[in-house]
């Protein structure tokens, strides 16, 4: 899927054909959501709902999916969430605020609804027992009355005041989230309700939590009632429990925060899930994302929870490591990913950063649909109307983009099938957490708070890291879904074999029933670090007394920092789907129908060998399937109970499926192929097209200006300046410098490409420079080439005066050419002469660090012809892009990394043959500069060293 940034002009046309090139490409689909840079008032207007119609037509007729998404944290959102406050005030979302006020401090006057909710007098203040800002600091705390007369300014006070948030809706209330849904997708379903449940398949909503505000918690009028309610005793007279520990603060907090999860649940997940069955159409939203699993419960991001009431789990990640810092998006990975396998969800939509996510890791991890960035900033402004696409050139003219789609669509699908087969069920911290928690910016996270979450993620990572599949257990999903019988621990569709307790501090006594039932019944449970001393928020040692008869304890000490005890009782407990001596490479285990399947990625920087050890779980023939061309090939026979003991080698990011498939006879050996021959011909390659490179070095010609040399984002942010000042369009003036290396002739054939607006001017040296229609665009039709003459040795000014409408207008100018970039001694841009023909070896070393384009190695080869006892193979070393072959001027298919060798035998015939390899190089570090030239990067593409032709000889097993 495409995530498909609407950020500009609203033509019916151009999208549909934006959308049909996305087709093209192999895409399923698109999920549409608005962007900043439409014209005003344009989102939910008549022409939005035209281009809607128009793309859902095209996707009925292709059969393809359509998702329509709202983001809470955007503008555009934001927009339309304001239309509705101004309209039901009630509806906005309100934090309570604490003032913690010091002896003679006076009472901050009310403001508005910023009424003063309850206030307390501290009567005792006990020293911290040690300098550490985490460290608990109880106090003695006396309520207080509101009047003017009981707030004096005698002693500290707490005081909780009211406040409104006027930028952000209330979730609490089903009748706020339903106004939210008719002023955005019920709208859709109005003007497209034929396609609803077929062409447009997903409602999605990105962000939908409790503002987070430090200070702060979530508030509502509601609110001390239903807490009255649930638990017995007044939620106003306890109100220092959340932010200080006050004697019982455990149990405030995990009553307060539950009741956030059940108000959030009920005022938005239930009536959300709710309208969408009525339309027959799925649903899915994404908590906003956290740093920390520590920072979920001040969002009331209970995501396990949300997944479960939504047909589809949802992720939101902006970053493409899978492991992340400390672990948290491995974390979330494996929230979405239990779900799904628990409750039977349709799948794990990923709403990825860009278009260069799609990659194998998530998938690994249990990602089936992955809505990536396709609009560059850049394609965003009033003179983009005739942008040809959102999708990067590159897609649109290499002929492998569809096959690399459709590969990891191939291998997507087959991860989505039949039920995983894990052992492990690891119970999840939230009710902990809940019960630890106290708002940012008041005395800082609790040292106790903090160190669940980071024992948490650092068992996931150490899970992870040994190839230990697991699920982890909500305990509200488990007071739900989970039973116990025998040695199976069931989660809905899901059985376990072994229950693991992270170190906590609170659980719920349905969580410790099951556990119970599950120990008597000879099921493993295990608990590692500190147990529980919370049941429900009370003091309980029942956990304690449990373990010391059912459990198993795995104490280290003090420090939990090293979790491979526990990786070695799990071992000794069979959760061993592992390999062995490869870290990095990911594993999954399916049962599918009668077929059961082992899905293996190398996540890693380095090529690994794989030594399965585990068990099979069914007899029959072990096959090995390429899920990038579909190839499979036999290992050998398996018997369940028995080790598959087979060796694999993985390239770097590379992914393969170990399949055993039921077979009453016995299995043929694996066929052996040993190489026979080792040819490297003669090679020569070319690039096809000009090299580019970013200008990055300007200043800006104004008055008052500096006239030092500095980098385009100080002119942007002089740019931004002025506009804060003026009400209209502002004119700027900047001059870019580049050094041409000395040693030939003048070089001709240069362009500098410039987002120019009408009026705009271009000069060289001081000499002014023709505008036409400057020819054929490149990656921006906005983004005008201007012929340059023939540059001499030496240093030249490139001048452009524009006027800009917004300040994302302005982008750094960048040159097209038949030169080679090295370095200048002051450590700026010099170019020299480069030629057509290239070197085998990475582009960077070749003067060439953010080229794009093609390059075509070619190389004539004799050789034998392939037959049923021979295989012919292309091998390319360090290939990082997908490459097309063709031999003879016939295409023979394509090499898709991360593997790096293709069969020819196919196509081999006798005699020479002429063999050609054809990269498309993506223009990484050119299309990160547009972006953020923080980010440019040179390219390590090319292939490393010249192609082989290997021979291999078929050897009886």
């Amino acid at each position: 899927m495409a995530r498909w940034l609407w950020n500009d002009h609203l033509d019916p046309e151009h999208l549909s054909e934006q959308f049909d090139r996305m087709l093209d490409l192999g895409l399923g689909g698109a999920l549409v959501r608005p962007g900043a840079g439409l014209p005003r008032g344009a989102y939910l207007g008549e022409d939005w709902f035209e281009a809607v119609s128009a793309v859902a037509r095209r996707a009925r007729r292709r059969r393809a999916s359509l998702w329509i998404a709202e983001d809470l944290d955007d503008p555009v959102t934001q927009a339309v969430v304001r239309d509705i406050l101004r309209e039901t005030p009630g509806y906005a979302a309100r934090m309570l605020k604490l003032e913690d006020l010091p002896p003679g401090a006076a009472v901050p006057p009310a403001h508005g609804e910023d009424e003063i909710v309850a206030a307390f007098e501290v009567t005792q203040e006990r020293p911290r027992a040690g300098d550490r800002p985490d460290e608990r600091d109880p106090l003695a705390v006396r309520p207080l009355k509101t009047s003017a007369a009981e707030l004096s300014p005698a002693t500290r006070r707490l005081v909780f005041r009211l406040a409104r948030r006027d930028d952000r809706l209330s979730l609490f209330h089903p009748k706020a989230t339903l106004h939210l849904l008719e002023r955005t997708h019920q709208r859709y379903h109005t003007q497209a309700k034929k396609y609803f449940g077929n062409t447009i398949g997903l409602c999605l909503i990105l962000n939908a939590g409790v503002p987070r505000t430090p200070g702060m918690t979530p508030w509502d009028s509601e609110m001390p009632a239903l807490f009255h309610e649930m638990h017995g005793y007044s939620l106003l007279e306890k109100l220092p429990a959340l932010f200080f520990d006050v004697p019982g603060c455990d149990a405030v907090r995990a009553d307060f925060w539950g009741l956030v999860d059940e108000m959030l649940g009920e005022g938005f997940t239930q009536p959300f899930a709710g309208w969408a069955k009525e339309r027959g159409i799925s649903h899915a939203s994404s908590v906003p994302a956290a740093g920390n699993v520590y920072h979920t419960v001040s969002r009331g991001a209970n995501t396990m929870a949300r997944y479960a009431a939504h047909t589809y789990a949802a992720l939101a990640w902006a970053d493409s490591d899978p492991a992340g810092d400390s672990g948290v998006e491995a974390l979330a990975y494996a929230e979405a990913r239990s779900i799904k396998r628990q409750l039977g969800s349709d799948g794990v939509v990923e709403i990825a950063g860009e278009h260069t996510r799609i990659n194998a890791t998530p998938l690994a991890r249990g990602v089936n649909f992955s809505a990536a960035h396709t609009v560059l900033g850049s394609l965003r402004g009033h003179r983009k109307h005739s942008a040809r696409s959102p999708l990067v050139p590159l897609e649109d003219d290499d002929p492998n983009t569809r096959a690399a789609f459709d590969a990891h669509a191939r291998l997507a699908w087959m991860l989505g099938q039949g039920r995983a087969s894990a052992r492990v069920l690891l119970v999840h911290p939230y009710t902990s957490l809940q019960a630890s928690y106290r708002p940012g910016g008041v005395q800082g996270a609790p040292a106790l708070h903090d160190a669940i979450a980071r024992h948490f993620a650092s068992i996931v990572e150490t899970l992870n890291s040994a190839r230990i599949d697991f699920d982890l257990a909500d305990e509200s999903v488990l007071a739900k879904h989970g039973a116990a019988n025998q040695r199976i621990f069931r989660v809905g569709a899901a059985e376990y074999r072994v229950a693991v307790l992270p170190p906590l501090l609170n659980l719920r006594a349905s969580t410790a029933d099951l556990l119970h039932d599950f120990a008597m019944g000879g099921g493993l449970v295990l608990a590692i670090g500190s147990l529980p001393e919370l049941l429900d928020g009370r003091r309980s040692d029942r956990l304690l007394k449990f373990f010391e008869e059912y459990g198993e304890r795995i104490v280290q000490g003090v420090d939990f920092g090293r979790y491979q005890a526990l990786v070695e009782r799990l071992l000794r407990a069979g959760a061993d789907t592992r390999v062995a001596g490869a870290a990095e490479v990911l594993v999954e285990r399916r049962v599918w129908d009668e077929v059961e399947m082992l899905a293996l990625h190398n996540a890693g920087d380095c090529p690994s060998r794989c030594a399965l050890s585990c068990a099979a779980e069914i007899s029959g023939r072990a096959e090995l399937w390429n899920p990038a061309t579909g190839a499979t090939s036999v290992l050998g026979p398996a018997s369940a109970g028995e080790a598959i003991s087979q060796v694999i080698d993985l390239e770097a990011g590379a992914s393969t499926l170990v399949v055993i498939v039921p077979e009453k006879a016995e299995a043929a050996g694996p066929v052996a192929w040993v190489e026979e021959s080792r040819v490297t011909p003669p090679w020569t390659a070319r690039r096809t097209s000009p090299n580019a490179v970013i200008l990055r070095e300007c200043r800006v010609v104004e008055p008052g200006a500096s006239p030092e040399w500095a980098s385009a984002a100080a002119a942007r942010r002089s740019l931004t300046a002025r506009m804060e000042k003026s009400r209209g369009p502002v004119s700027l003036r900047t001059q870019w410098r580049v050094q041409v290396a000395g040693g030939g002739p003048a070089i001709g054939g240069y362009y500098v490409v410039a987002e120019l607006s009408e009026g705009a001017s271009l000069k060289l040296d001081g000499a002014e420079l023709a505008i036409g229609d400057g020819g054929e665009h490149l990656l921006d039709p906005a983004m005008r080439p201007v012929a340059l003459p023939a540059l001499t040795e030496g240093e030249h000014v490139i001048e452009l005066w524009m006027l800009y409408a917004e300040a994302g207008e302005f982008q750094s100018p960048w040159l097209r050419g038949p030169f080679a970039q090295t370095a200048a001694k002051d450590g700026g841009l010099q170019l020299a002469p480069a030629r057509e023909s290239i070197a085998l070896g990475a582009l960077s070393a070749q003067g060439l660090p953010a080229y794009f384009g093609g390059v075509i190695y070619t190389a004539r080869v004799d050789g034998a012809p392939a037959n049923d006892a021979r295989r012919i193979e292309l091998r390319l070393p360090g290939l990082s892009e997908a490459a097309q072959v063709r031999v003879d001027g016939s295409d023979a298919g394509f090499v898709l990394p991360p593997d790096t060798s293709f069969d020819l035998s196919g196509v081999w015939r006798a005699g020479t043959r002429t063999v050609e390899v054809i990269l498309r190089v993506k223009p990484d570090a050119l299309l990160e500069a547009l972006g953020n030239e923080a980010q440019a990067r040179s390219s390590t593409h090319g292939l490393s060293a010249a192609p082989e032709i290997v021979t291999l000889a078929r050897r009886a097993p």
